[in-house]
């Protein structure tokens, strides 16, 4: 949008907005969250909306749409309207100014005289939504670099990368040598890059030169480069704990469930590490299952987490209402830094199966591919996707309050995507279930969506 609009309305708190006095004609029209008040669209972070087509604004025209959508014809109107009409003030917002409009941009909600607010249907006008959104950054850039470990470097970028990306140690290794180990996050966004040898994460800085790929001015691909210096300084607090932490035995540290904690049924149990595992011995650790105080062993398998090199998963057919022993020996767990570790003894407990509480979503109405996001407290707890009506059962649900977002999924990428005005994309549409579901223990609760886009 670089042109100053030549009729200019303001929303009030809800929303709701109105352009008075138009002459009869084809409009673009816009909404827009004017971040710097020069009524252009200029700005990356400005929010914006935009009518998918021009607009004919004709009275005539208007009538015709109202009526053939069923709405009584101007016969009618004075039964819709009931009392008569009069004038009341335009909704709350602050005026623009001469100088804000340019001389050009008419701001026809001041005009009080024809702002005429009725029960029904006003014939004369048309009802449109916008849908506001703010568009995708598309700028490639470091937003952050990081050394919080002395082994581990983290950059993080504003956009995810591609696979042509490189690094190398400035002055003397070459581009992705085998001192590093690399880990690229689910997103694609933040590089972890963890130090195999100790002659270089003892080092005080180190220098990287990074290099990955943008686009110009002119939407073309190139190679972008950055020099990035990490620095670690060991915290210590007094020379004596300095040197207390330097005697000290480094160990691959081992963080599971608590003792005596609950874990879930439908879960595997974590294990999380603070450097990255390189291989398991089964044979070192047990799981037991413990029925009238009697340790059994029961199957299970480790599983390393896909999405992280310092987390693992014990898988196991767990009982409902059970109590468990986890039993690791030193030697179970190698590490990139072949750190020893302690004995890891563990007891815990099953959730009893009618803890949990069940949702039956019959759904109606789909079109399109729907990712269906079960959320509590703004968090997505679970997702499923569906492409045709049915049921969907969300089972095994800690008892709390839910909601229930939809999101249609108009391109398959498997997620929301924000719209862009160049390209004449909307906003990928989302609706949400008209309640929240208060779940509890042992309980089966049927809802329904017969969704609307």
């Amino acid at each position: 949008m670089t042109e100053i609009p030549l009729y200019v309305g303001r929303s009030d708190e809800k929303g709701n907005f109105s352009v008075n006095n138009l002459r009869p004609d084809l409009y673009k029209v816009f909404a827009l969250k004017d971040g710097n008040y020069n009524l252009l669209y200029d700005l990356p972070t400005e929010v914006i909306g935009f009518l998918d087509t021009a607009l004919r604004v004709d009275a005539e025209f208007a009538r015709s749409i109202l009526v053939s959508s069923g709405k009584p014809d101007s016969a009618e109107t004075d039964s819709l309207v009931g009392d008569p009409i009069t004038a009341v003030p335009p909704p709350p917002g602050r005026d623009l100014t001469e100088e804000e409009t340019g001389g050009t941009g008419a701001d026809t909600t001041g005009l009080s005289a024809d702002t005429l607010f009725q029960e029904g249907p006003d014939l004369n006008s048309i009802y449109i939504d916008l849908v506001l959104f703010t568009e995708a950054s598309k700028i490639q850039y470091i937003t952050d670099s990081r050394r919080d470990d002395r082994r581990r470097m983290e950059i993080t970028f504003s956009l995810p990368v591609t696979d042509s990306f490189s690094y190398r140690k400035v002055p003397d290794a070459p581009e992705n040598d085998s001192w590093l180990l690399e880990h690229l996050s689910s997103g694609r966004d933040t590089l972890t890059l963890w130090i195999r040898d100790s002659s270089d994460y003892k080092k005080d800085t180190l220098i990287l030169q990074v290099s990955y790929t943008v686009r110009d001015t002119a939407g073309i691909f190139v190679t972008a480069t950055d020099t990035l210096q990490f620095t670690y300084r060991e915290r210590r607090t007094g020379r004596e704990r300095g040197k207390a932490k330097e005697a000290a035995e480094e160990k691959l540290e081992i963080s599971t469930i608590r003792s005596r904690g609950q874990q879930h049924l439908n879960s595997d149990l974590a294990l999380n590490f603070n450097f990255p595992l390189t291989a398991f011995n089964d044979s070192l650790i047990s799981l037991f299952y413990i029925p009238d105080s009697v340790e059994v062993p029961e199957p299970f398998r480790i599983l390393p987490d896909s999405m992280s090199l310092t987390r693992a998963w014990i898988s196991a057919n767990w009982k409902s209402a059970s109590k468990y022993r986890l039993f690791m020996l030193p030697g179970a767990i190698a590490n990139l830094y072949n750190l020893p570790h302690d004995t890891l003894d563990v007891s815990f407990t099953t959730r009893d199966i009618e803890y949990y509480g069940q949702i039956n979503l019959n759904l109606d109405s789909v079109r399109n591919r729907v990712i269906i996001q079960l959320m509590n407290r703004e968090q997505v707890h679970l997702a499923r996707v569906v492409e045709s009506d049915g049921m969907v059962v969300f089972s095994y649900l800690t008892p709390q309050e839910y909601t229930i977002k939809f999101i249609h999924d108009m391109n398959g990428n498997g997620k929301w995507d924000t719209g862009d005005y160049l390209k004449h994309l909307q906003p990928e549409p989302v609706e949400f279930l008209g309640t929240s579901i208060m779940v509890r223990s042992n309980w089966e609760h049927e809802e329904s969506m017969r969704l609307e886009k």
